[in-house]
């Protein structure tokens, strides 16, 4: 071969060469992105899991690197899932500017999260199940084409969790997004409901706050999971999910949502599995979502009231609510569904929803509720509560109501009409509400409390007409004061206190229409029970604590005893004791003071309009009224100390041991309630014989009131234990346990579970209503029972005497023997 031939063959050989170099350029990987996995492999603790190549340096390929996928010499797909790779991710990997798909699931992938702004062309991106323990604020910004972005199950900023940017509304390609476990805080943001793509939305097991955006309505929604949702969860209603007709399955289970499940959820034709479990929805279960076909519906740990339907769906589970009944399809009582339709026209609050379980509003825990003795529900005391709504017209399904209390809350609407059927009805307070006129006209005897309504003062204001007519007690003026929530005479106190489980009926001139004095202050009531002849009585002695100047009345057959209190000269105890003869003659007409002295005298002033006892016969049943015949000496009056208006107030210690209140025996503070514990203690003296504290008895029985609470529960030690002097038969026996019972109560330890005295009444009035000689009506016949009371016995006595035990005239064998602690001069002739 000549020269020029080797010539010509070297130029072959290196264009061959250079064709081939500039060939293998053209399909290398992009150095950024070759440089970026490389920084992705680097960062790794065990990146031989990855099997790339050492040395190579052409991602791309080809072969391309495991896991690799790429676009001529761009990278657009890294799918590492379920590796088991332990590290932290580049800073930079947003610089891969077309990565469409990217697969992290289910590694050890930590540290901070690497910002994925700019990322315009990512479709898909998981990242969840790893380490990330930071997030960058601009991690969302420009993913304008991302589609799915699973972020579960990473402890993002754990200290201080964090809120979804509202940049991620920009993403209008978004179809599911998921961030169940992830730190999320604040409240759902409202873009979601916006979003036109999105089917499904996963933030389960985060701090999400706040109820369901109102932009939810309608929304293409499938998956919804807001589940189990830390610090107390989400709240508020779900009338939204009613709209959203698309959802397969919806868990909102582990939150406070409350409110009714929304009628229309029976819409929802799609559903398949819904969970409300661990909220506080109340109300009725609808009838549409009964019969729903789903496969799964879990109602468990709420407050659903009424009655439990038959569903219709494969699984369901409804424990642990306020259901009437145990057993689908069984109804409720009719008073039951009276009192629901009441609470749901009150929008079914929480507190009452929570107490109102079971079928029977008499035997509790039906808070607010009293009943009568033949298990009628008889008051309605729901003041100062802050209750929403109207007056349902459902109550005229419950003819034995004597009192509505509903004052100081936020009612508003008329009045119903058909409230006017109640004939029982003696009260009903409504005052400090938002009602419009007009009322309507109640029969006599009902006592309408309408003070602190606007529309109602506004009206009256323009000259509309009231009911002043004397056929039924008309409004309060205007400008009078609105009754005490806490009156006896009205409605019990529901500061805390349950309300009385019974109640007594009306009295035949209307009761409960009881007027205050002028000037005088609310009423402080002590019951004494007493035995005779084996039968349990209850004599009421009512002693009023009032502030007004002496008057003195004369009535025939009253008799009534001034005391002067010191501290005020106006203030006076008044005592109302039973008829006697010797009063009649007493001056009655004088208005001088009268001293300390006046009960050794007999002296007295008349008064009309109360029961009255024989002083002297007080004088003989007491030896003269000597200490060791009093109860609680020192105890009973001693809230009395408080200045005016003011319910309780710090003093020195007094009292007598045995009586004292715990809080007070350890605070000084004196309350109501430290009277009503002494009182408490005087009835279980009453029933067991025993005193309150003796150090003769054994150390378990030596303080009655601890003593009595280990024996109260047992039916059968209780009656062991009662005092035999009672004679105590088989007929009372519901007494007594009615009588141990409230002692329990005015005993609690804690005040506030303590009732008010005004319960005390009408727990001990019920009995005296019981002992009624019913079967001897036409023997009493002569007897005006509208009379008062000392004249109806009066009349009783003189018809005993000729008519009742024939033609004895010595009915000494009736008399029981005299009980030990009466003094001899004490005989039957007193007695009555």
């Amino acid at each position: 071969m000549n020269s020029d031939q080797r010539k010509l063959l070297c130029v072959v050989v290196v264009g061959v060469v250079i064709c081939g170099f500039l060939g293998s350029v053209s399909g290398v990987t992009n150095q950024n992105d070759f440089n970026i996995l490389n920084d992705f492999r680097n960062g790794l603790e065990n990146p031989e899991l990855l099997k790339w190549p050492a040395k190579g340096n052409d991602p791309c390929g080809p072969p391309a690197w495991p896991h690799v996928f790429c676009s001529n010499d761009r990278v657009t797909q890294i799918q590492v899932q379920g590796l088991e790779l332990e590290g932290p991710l580049p800073q930079n990997l947003n610089q891969l500017d077309e990565l469409q798909n990217l697969g992290l699931q289910n590694n050890h992938f930590n540290g901070k999260l690497p910002s994925f702004s700019g990322l315009s062309n990512l479709q898909f991106a998981y990242l969840d199940n790893n380490d990330f323990d930071m997030i960058p604020a601009d991690f969302f910004d420009g993913l304008s084409s991302v589609r799915v972005l699973a972020l579960d199950s990473n402890p993002f900023n754990e200290s201080t969790g964090w809120p979804i940017p509202g940049e991620l509304a920009e993403s209008s390609q978004l179809v599911n997004f998921s961030c169940s476990k992830c730190n999320l805080v604040g409240p759902l943001p409202d873009f979601f409901g916006k979003l036109p793509s999105l089917t499904s939305l996963k933030l389960a097991y985060n701090g999400l706050t706040g109820d369901i955006p109102s932009t939810f309505h309608d929304s293409m929604l499938l998956v919804l999971w807001l589940n189990d949702q830390n610090g107390g969860g989400m709240t508020g209603s779900i009338d939204v999910i009613g709209t959203m007709v698309w959802l397969t399955q919806a868990w909102l289970h582990g939150n406070q949502f409350t409110g009714s499940i929304p009628d229309d959820i029976g819409d929802l034709t799609s559903l398949r599995d819904l969970n409300l479990n661990g909220n506080q929805f109340v109300g009725l279960i609808p009838p549409s979502l009964a019969n729903m076909n789903l496969q799964a519906l879990d109602l468990n740990n709420n407050m659903f009231m009424g009655p439990i339907p038959k569903f219709k769906a494969v699984s369901v589970s409804y424990a642990s609510n306020s259901f009437c009944q145990s057993d689908p399809g069984e109804r409720c009582a009719p008073e039951v569904n009276a009192l629901l339709e009441f609470l749901h026209d009150l929008s079914f609050p929480q507190k009452l929803a929570s107490e109102w379980v079971g079928n029977d509003p008499c035997q509790g825990p039906w808070w607010g509720i009293t009943c009568n003795l033949k298990h009628q529900v008889s008051v309605i005391n729901l003041p100062k509560l802050g209750l929403n709504g109207t007056l349902s017209p459902s109550l005229v399904n419950l003819p034995s109501l004597l009192r509505i209390c509903m004052g100081g809350n936020n009612l508003h609407g008329t009045v119903p009409a058909n409230l006017t059927l109640l004939r029982s009805l003696r009260l009903l307070d409504l005052s400090g509400n938002n009602f419009d006129p007009p009322l309507p006209r109640f029969h006599n005897g009902v006592r309408l409390i309408t003070d602190g309504n606007p529309k109602m003062v506004a009206n009256r204001s323009k000259g509309s007409p009231s009911q002043t007519d004397g056929r039924a007690l008309s409004p309060s003026p205007i400008n009078s004061p609105s009754p005490s929530m806490n009156s006896p005479y009205i409605c019990p106190s529901s500061d805390g206190d349950q309300p009385p489980l019974l109640d007594s009926p009306p009295s035949p001139s209307g009761g409960y229409t009881l007027e205050k004095p002028e000037n005088s202050k609310k009423p402080k009531l002590v019951v004494i029970v007493g035995s005779a002849s084996g039968i349990f009585l209850g004599v009421l002695l009512a002693i009023y604590c009032l502030s007004k100047r002496r008057e003195t009345k004369k009535a025939p057959g009253g008799g009534v005893i001034h005391h002067k209190v010191s501290s005020d000269p106006r203030k006076m105890v008044e005592i109302a004791v039973a008829d006697n003869s010797a009063l009649e003659t007493k001056n009655t007409t004088s208005t001088e003071s009268k001293t300390s002295d006046w009960l050794e005298k007999d002296a007295c002033f008349i008064e009309a309009g109360h029961l009255v006892i024989s002083v002297q016969a007080l004088r003989k049943v007491t030896n003269n009224f000597a200490q060791e015949n009093e109860l609680g000496r020192g105890d009973f009056g001693l809230v009395k100390l408080a200045p005016d208006r003011e319910r309780s107030v710090a003093t020195r210690l007094a009292g007598t041991f045995g009586y004292l209140a715990p809080e007070y025996a350890v605070t000084g503070k004196i309350t109501t309630k430290v009277d009503v514990f002494s009182f408490g203690v005087v009835l279980m003296e009453i029933l067991t014989g025993l005193v309150a504290l003796d150090e003769q008895r054994p150390e378990e029985q030596r303080y009655l009131a601890e003593w009595f609470w280990q024996i109260k529960s047992n039916k059968e030690t209780l009656i062991s234990s009662i005092d035999p002097a009672l004679d105590a038969k088989e007929d009372i026996y519901e007494s007594i346990y009615i009588i141990a019972e409230l002692a329990g109560h005015c005993t609690a330890r804690e005040q506030n579970h303590r009732p008010d005295m005004g319960h005390a009444v009408n727990i001990l009035a019920q009995l005296v209503e019981k002992w009624k000689p019913v079967e001897e009506a036409d023997k009493c016949s002569g007897i005006d029972i509208t009379l008062p009371l000392p004249q109806m016995l009066k009349g009783w006595q003189e018809g005993v005497s000729q008519d009742l035990y024939g033609a004895s005239q010595d009915s000494k064998g009736s008399i029981p023997a005299k009980p030990s602690g009466f003094a001899d001069s004490f005989t039957s002739a007193d007695a009555r």
